[in-house]
């Protein structure tokens, strides 16, 4: 008996190593990427990136929205969400017994699905509610994320697209077989266990996409452009009549059908080793059984017939969106119509930026090309400026095409679209997720890599002949025009289920867990950053500090320009850069200038915080000398122009009552009130009537005052201090630095306070905001080990007790956050997107996480050795080390918090968490803000909590 038992093991072991190995497909590139596809059909890409040792993975199934059932839209989406529950080992207690109500709830949502009578469907959702409750006994909710957060894992996430499904995760670079030994499992047997608050939890991204216009307008165009697709008849998120009924079985057939090796792929980048990896790889995936790949039938797509037009009306801003049927990606047009596009609009150089933009004939403006793998689309979009007509806006854009399809566009066009576009693919080898977005858009696109990679020579040997066909070939009367207008917005308001609150078990972990857990690895030394060593840093000298990093991966450069001077400090300062992009030089026009940063292949960018200013010059090594030039040349001798100006103030005069119509400038808006009161930056900023006051006169002072302080330096390149120093003009200081800005917190009369602004919107917002008082920069450890604790990724108190638990919301986030500058303040924010007749009970239940904060030792030794993974393999990127050096000098930190934290973060204690949680956070006075329509949201119940006031825009918004 023992012989045999010895027999069997040994059979078992060596079993998963009969299949074929790794057949290796592609391995040359300037990623030097690695192709395999394993003797099941599962593709495989590496590319090693050793900038940091993490890696970065992801899943990609080649299924999304349009192949969801037509009577079950939003399936796919659903599935991406359930992939997260586990599987019959990971994510429960015991799946013996958790699996007979799992298998009740199916038949119960089977029930659900075809029955038609409301009440009926009521009942049995009730049965659905007692049953998931007994079911949850058993769960260990987010199981998954709680195992990555253990060991180090960042961004683990997924999305949904018309043809395709990812599954992501961010890890240290030893993480590589328990990343596997999670990914096998989870795709190999998936349980939708905690569905009926998951469920909850997609509807409240749907109620987010009803409250957006411009993603209404989006599927308003998409449904006329591409008749008979399901592109437009099925969007990512599903129909709401769907999405309130789903069938558990038709998930279930949908993952059996797509989910297999033949139609996936895992792609990673990082700090790995080629051979190491796909062997882990082959012995973990390799024994996935091969399946029948789905087989894809191209669907009919139907001709626009004529111009076709759509209104949607929407608060917010005004806009038109053409757009034509083109070809989809593996067409022989494709890459003659992404120049195409290009040459409509680059940023800077093209048709629409030239044309339309920077001599502001219309407000803003620009155009896209999206090629998917059935059916393609060109969009061109336009905001009108005061007193235009969308109907001019639209001509202004058609008439672009037309130029083009006339041949007249200039020579050097073409040429310099190339540049740019090969600029911009080497600036994405610098990150692992840009690395792989690259392969990922290939595997889907159904495109062999070894074709993939000559993708940019396609592009360079378009000729201006291939584009003016395509323009006239694909750009006639048959195409979609979108309006959307200012109105009221047809909401569907859904009734919210009864839901009882589901035990979580967060105390507990799976067999699983600590299986994956107990797999040896190598810990990782951490490295911190150092100066000398990681950056170079000189001065002050006569007022300017330089910085130096070293760019090991290519030859693009950026500089940056720091002031310590912000939008608190002069209001006028973004109008001023605003106004400095719409002039040119004594030498050259607003246009000429724009074609020469593009043929430069450079760029210059303005930033204006509330407390500083940067300005930076990025692009090819080659053009630093000429870009610089130009760049001085644009600081020191712009010609602005009153009629510019007028104009400009106008836009901006639109922009800013458009703006006060979005409901998240109003949330904010809001927040900064109830914080600061009159000292709101939206009650203090310049009103309507001064900006029609404005000279250039006025700006331009603006602008020179800032080029007189004193400021940083940021060089990151090739070049040594002393080379990039000796090519670069020197602004003298000769002015002091500003103080920092002074808002003192407004002081609060109640426990809790409660402003509300209505507004008809599917969702509420809510905004909880707590000043901390007593804290100092020695504080910034227990601090982040709460935040961890308390806000940090799907395991966490906030996202578990609220979304995973009782389904109140999508998005939901808590932490404290530490002053901008000496000076400024300690907070503990709160904010979630619920349906509003949730409102009440969401934000009971928040207060009262942070009231009562739940303890747990499980719970805290996973935050605390999560930190520790993290900063272990913790680096900062060449082009954001003196960024950070930055940020907390700013914030009067003058140690390495990381190397700090890797130091008092192994011997922290829960009790010391809940120590600085009951002095600092725990019954501090609440400042709350809610924005919702007062129709759904239950006043009377709100006044419970606390002393409710009613807010206008004239309230919280300087006209």
């Amino acid at each position: 008996m023992r012989k045999f038992a010895a027999m069997l093991i040994l059979l078992l072991v060596v079993l998963p190593q009969l299949h074929a190995a790794p057949k290796l497909i592609h391995d040359i590139d300037a990623m030097q990427v690695r192709v395999y596809q394993l003797d099941n059909g599962l593709t495989v890409y590496l590319t090693r990136n050793a900038e940091t040792p993490r890696l970065y993975a992801e899943i990609a199934v080649r299924a999304g929205s349009s192949t969801d059932p037509a009577d079950c839209t939003g399936l796919a989406h659903y599935l991406e969400h359930l992939m997260f529950k586990g599987s019959s080992k990971m994510g429960t207690l015991d799946y013996s017994k958790e699996r007979p109500y799992l298998e009740k709830i199916t038949r119960l949502y089977e029930q659900h699905f075809v029955e038609t009578d409301a009440a009926k469907r009521k009942e049995i959702y009730q049965k659905i509610n007692r049953t998931s409750t007994e079911a949850a006994k058993y769960a260990v909710a987010n199981d998954i994320d709680r195992i990555y957060k253990f060991i180090g894992g960042t961004n683990v996430n997924a999305h949904t697209y018309y043809e395709e499904t990812i599954y992501k995760v961010d890890l240290p670079a030893n993480q590589l077989e328990r990343w596997a030994t999670i990914e096998s499992e989870r795709f190999s047997d998936p349980v939708f266990r905690l569905f009926h608050t998951e469920l909850e939890a997609v509807y409240e991204e749907k109620n987010t996409s009803l409250d957006s216009g411009a993603r209404m307008i989006s599927e308003a165009v998409e449904r006329l452009l591409f008749p008979g697709h399901t592109y437009g008849s099925q969007t990512v998120l599903g129909l709401p009549e769907h999405l309130k009924k789903p069938s558990l079985v038709r998930i279930r057939d949908y993952f059996q059908k797509y989910y297999v090796p033949g139609n996936m792929a895992i792609i990673i980048s990082g700090d790995i080793e080629m051979d190491e990896t796909i062997a882990v790889i082959d012995r973990y995936f390799g024994p996935w059984p091969a399946k029948p790949v789905p087989q894809v039938k191209a669907q009919p797509l139907r001709a626009i017939d004529g111009i076709q037009r759509v209104t949607v009306q929407h608060e917010g801003e005004e806009f038109v969106t053409l757009a034509w049927q083109t070809v989809p990606n593996q067409h022989p047009d494709a890459e003659a119509l992404m120049i195409f596009d290009m040459i409509l609009d680059n940023s800077v150089a093209g048709l629409i930026n030239l044309n339309l933009v920077s001599p502001q004939k219309v407000r803003s403006a620009g155009s896209y090309v999206n090629q998917l793998n059935e059916a393609g689309a060109q969009y061109l979009w336009g905001s009108p400026r005061d007193g235009q007509a969308l109907e001019d806006v639209e001509a202004l854009l058609l008439n672009q095409i037309r130029l083009i399809q006339q041949g007249k566009f200039e020579d050097w066009l073409i040429p310099a679209i190339i540049t740019n576009l090969q600029s911009v693919t080497e600036s994405s080898y610098e990150t692992n997720e840009n690395r792989v977005a690259m392969i990922r858009d290939s595997f889907i696109a159904r495109q062999p890599w070894a074709e993939a990679i000559q993708d940019h020579a396609r592009l360079a040997a378009v000729t201006r002949e291939d584009v003016v066909r395509v323009a006239n070939q694909y750009f006639g009367e048959n195409y979609v025009v979108g309006y959307l207008v200012k109105g009221k917005a047809d909401i569907q308001h859904i009734e919210k289920p009864p839901i009882d609150a589901v035990p979580l078990n967060s105390s507990s972990e799976s067999a699983f867990a600590r299986s994956v857990l107990a797999l040896p690895t190598t810990p990782l030394s951490p490295s911190f950053m150092q100066k000398g060593k990681d950056y170079q840093q000189s001065g002050p000298i006569n007022g300017v500090t330089y910085y130096t990093t070293q760019n090991p991966v290519n030859d693009l450069f950026s500089i940056t320009w720091t002031f310590p001077k912000g939008s608190l400090h002069d209001d006028l300062l973004l109008t001023a850069f605003d106004l400095l992009e719409k002039s040119g030089t004594a030498q050259m026009s607003s246009t000429e200038l724009g074609k020469r940063w593009y043929q430069l292949g450079v760029s210059a960018d303005f930033y204006v915080n509330e407390n500083f200013t940067e300005i930076t010059l990025s692009g090819l090594a080659s053009s630093y000398e000429p870009g610089m030039k130009l760049l001085w040349q644009w600081l020191h001798d712009s010609q602005f122009q009153e009629a510019t100006l007028k104009k400009l103030v106008a836009d901006f005069k639109i922009s800013r009552a458009e703006a006060m119509e979005e409901p998240g400038t109003i949330i904010h808006a809001m927040a900064r009130y109830h914080r600061y009161g009159e000292q709101s930056k939206y009650l203090k900023r310049t009103s309507s009537e001064q900006l029609d006051q404005l000279s250039v006169e006025t700006l331009k002072s603006s602008l020179a005052q800032l080029l007189k302080l004193p400021h940083d330096i940021s060089y990151v390149g090739q070049l040594t201090e002393n080379q990039w120093r000796e090519k670069t003009p020197v602004l003298k200081p000769t002015a002091k630095a500003p103080a920092e800005p002074n808002r003192p917190v407004q002081p609060i009369q109640e426990p809790v306070e409660i402003l509300f602004y209505h507004r008809e919107m599917a969702q509420a917002q809510v905004w909880i905001e707590s000043k901390l008082d007593g804290l100092s920069p020695d504080d910034l450890v227990v601090l982040n080990v709460f935040n961890e604790y308390f806000g940090g990724g799907m395991s966490s108190v906030v996202f578990q007790e609220l979304r995973e638990a009782r389904g109140l919301a999508y998005s939901a986030s808590g932490y404290l956050s530490s002053p901008r500058w000496v000076g400024d303040h300690y907070l503990a924010v709160g904010s979630i997107a619920c349906q509003a007749d949730k409102t009440e009970k969401a934000l009971t239940k928040f207060l009262q996480l942070f009231d009562q904060l739940p303890e747990s030792d499980v719970r805290f030794k996973e935050t605390r050795d999560a930190l520790i993974a993290r900063l272990r393999a913790e680096r900062n990127d060449f082009r954001n080390r003196v960024s950070t050096v930055q940020f907390w000098q700013r914030r009067g930190v003058d140690f390495d918090l990381s190397q700090r934290a890797y130091q008092q973060v192994p011997s922290t204690q829960l009790k010391e968490l809940l120590g600085f949680y009951r002095q600092h956070v725990k019954s501090r006075p609440k400042r709350i803000s809610i924005l919702g329509d007062r129709s759904r949201v239950d006043l009377d119940a709100l006044k419970k909590i606390g002393p409710v006031r009613e807010l206008v825009a004239e309230d919280i918004f300087t006209r």
